[in-house]
């Protein structure tokens, strides 16, 4: 029979972990972006055989922490924060996901930063190791004594289930010694190991991921069921922690931060400057402008664009603890006039008025701005984007709702990602945009660059089902709020038309009969109509017009069970089509990817 020192040297020694992690990151790579695209930062051989507290029937688990490469890229998709498999039980943590858990001061993340035993690391790895001595402190004791007291609470459910209500603070206290002398023994042992590091800790030293002598023989003894009173010693120990605790000093989390974040931006230029020298060059000089309307008349948006931007930079680059990033500086990718104005259906476009400039002030104009953040944003901490949340969207709409693009007036700019996420969902805004001829776009754009010209001439990837879905879907929920707008002008027994329901009635109307024209257009023709004043849609312009100034609200209740007939008719006819089910979202990655790194090759040589 092996001894366990030969166990040691075989089964759990450091290559074998790494190779183990390594495997097991391979075999749970469930997305098709994340082929061989990952680098190994830790392994660990967790559990009981991390902390030398193993015994004969311990069982193995492993936890990593990797790299996803395409990660830094801010791709359609976001890498996963963690990777889980059995049979062995491996955990492994993408690093930005490792680091922000690190600044929560999670005792399971924070231990491998100590560890030496049945462990491998890198040298990047190494050197985020070198910046532990910052999340020592108050917060990390805290931590430790909050996971202890967590295991206590979750046996209190456990052993009064019919009575949530013995779970609050008082009767803890109450009952503490007779409640911790109930818990199971293998419970014990792992509250009190917290417990000995809180307390570590708030004597200004590092958790002891590793014991041996007195501390572990209790440890195992406590674990093995040997030591009598062990409730006794362990609220002894929650007290003791607590009150030396309370007397530590408050952490300086922004320093903190700043730290961790500067390590993860730096490891990442590293990362992928490496890859770069092993890569054809991507796309050359993404941001490079092939077009930009010199018209005095748009002066006055590029101004009010470039002021947004700025402003954003001013106010939104801060982290949870309010300590300011000042290193975005956006590029424009893509600027142009959207809504009734591109449609050709505003005021101003049926007087053949073109004076924007004028129109602008008058605050009727709507922008689509398409920038891109700069790579130490998509790098730091506090770039939220692989979220899919609507931060990177940017408004000077006072009335802006996160929740509706729609719906949005003025300046609206874009962060590329979740342009790219919009134009998958098939968000119609964007959609216009790309199949944008190029006569009007000389008309209508304000600029464009070499990266989004290249998307545009690859539009027809971007033909499919979803994009169909979105434009019936949000044509019906428009209906149906137009109906809903002109009951409760009903209701409100109101003989004033014009009045915010009636309006807002036929705005949404007026909406929903666009969107039903241009999907019947598509199924006509394969193509969509966005200006209205081609002779050959001069009927649809006038009924959309008309629409903008009905008066009469049986007429409007008339044309939304029209509308709801055309579009009853559009959903029998898309049954027939024969499109993809959604857009070609590979391509679209790397094409993401592709302009990531060009702005990253630039910023390289600035």
């Amino acid at each position: 029979m092996a001894t366990q020192e030969e166990i040691n040297k075989t089964i759990h020694s450091n290559e074998n972990i790494q190779n183990i992690l390594i495997n097991h990151i391979k075999n749970r790579k469930i997305t098709y972006y994340l082929v061989n695209q990952f680098i190994l930062l830790f392994a660990q051989l967790g559990g009981s055989w991390a902390f030398n507290l193993n015994i004969a029937s311990s069982d193995f688990d492993y936890f990593g922490v990797f790299s996803a490469n395409y990660s830094i890229f801010g791709t359609v998709v976001p890498p996963p924060k963690t990777i889980e498999s059995n049979n062995p039980d491996c955990v492994a943590y993408e690093i930005k996901f490792f680091i922000e858990l690190l600044l929560k001061r999670n005792p399971k993340l924070l231990e491998p930063l100590w560890a030496t035993h049945y462990c491998w690391f890198n040298e990047s790895f190494e050197n985020l190791k070198n910046l532990k001595e910052f999340l020592l402190g108050r917060n990390a004791a805290h931590q430790y004594l909050g996971f202890a007291k967590s295991s206590i609470k979750s046996n209190i459910k456990q052993k009064n289930k019919n009575n949530s209500n013995n779970s609050n603070n008082s009767n803890v206290n109450e009952n503490l010694l007779e409640i911790v002398a109930k818990i199971d023994p293998k419970n014990h042992y792992k509250i009190l190991r917290m417990l000995l590091e809180a307390k570590r800790i708030s004597l200004n030293q590092p958790p002891r991921v590793w014991f041996e002598g007195e501390e572990r023989d209790l440890i195992i003894q406590v674990r093995q069921q040997k030591i009598p009173n062990v409730a006794q010693q362990i609220i002894d120990l929650l007290e003791q922690v607590t009150n030396l605790m309370n007397n530590m000093p408050h952490d300086n989390d922004d320093i903190t931060f700043l730290k961790l974040n500067e390590w993860l931006i730096n490891y990442r230029k590293k990362e992928i400057q490496e890859n770069l020298l092993c890569e054809p060059i991507p796309f050359d000089k993404a941001t490079q402008i092939v077009f930009q309307n010199q018209s005095p008349l748009y002066l006055n948006l590029f101004d009010q664009i470039q002021q947004l931007l700025n402003n954003n930079n001013n106010n939104n680059n801060n982290n949870n603890n309010n300590t300011v990033i000042n290193y975005d500086q956006k590029k424009l990718l893509f600027c142009s006039i959207s809504g009734s104005k591109l449609n050709e259906l505003s005021n101003d476009n049926n007087n053949n008025n073109n004076n924007i400039d004028q129109q602008n002030q008058s605050n009727n104009i709507d922008v689509i701005v398409i920038y891109a953040q700069s790579s130490n944003s998509i790098f730091s901490l506090s770039n939220n984007n692989n979220n899919s949340n609507h931060s990177t969207i940017i408004s000077n709409d006072p009335n802006y709702n996160q929740s509706s693009l729609m719906t949005t007036r003025g300046i609206v700019a874009i962060e590329l990602s979740h342009a790219c996420e919009l134009i998958v969902a098939g968000n119609h805004r964007l959609i216009e945009l790309l199949f944008l001829n190029e006569t009007k776009a000389q008309q209508y754009v304000l600029l464009e660059t070499k990266c989004w010209q290249h998307l545009k001439q690859n539009s027809i990837k971007f033909l499919c089902q979803t994009i169909i879905n979105h434009y019936i879907g949000v044509a019906s929920g428009l209906l149906v709020r137009a109906n809903s707008f002109l009951k409760k002008n009903n209701s409100n027994n109101s003989n004033n038309l014009n009045n915010d329901d009636f309006n807002a009635s036929k705005k949404q109307l007026f909406i929903a009969q666009k969107l039903i024209y241009e999907i019947d257009q598509f199924l006509k023709s394969n193509s969509f109509i966005i200006c209205y004043s081609n002779e050959q849609f001069n009927q649809q312009m006038n009924q959309l017009l008309e629409i903008k100034n009905l008066i009469d609200q049986q007429m409007i209740e008339q044309l939304i069970i029209k509308a709801n007939e055309s579009l009853n008719q559009i959903k029998i006819q898309t049954k027939q089509l024969k499109l993809p089910q959604t857009v070609d979202k590979i391509w679209l990655n790397n094409w993401l990817i592709s302009v990531r790194k060009s702005i990253f090759l630039e910023e390289l040589s600035t």
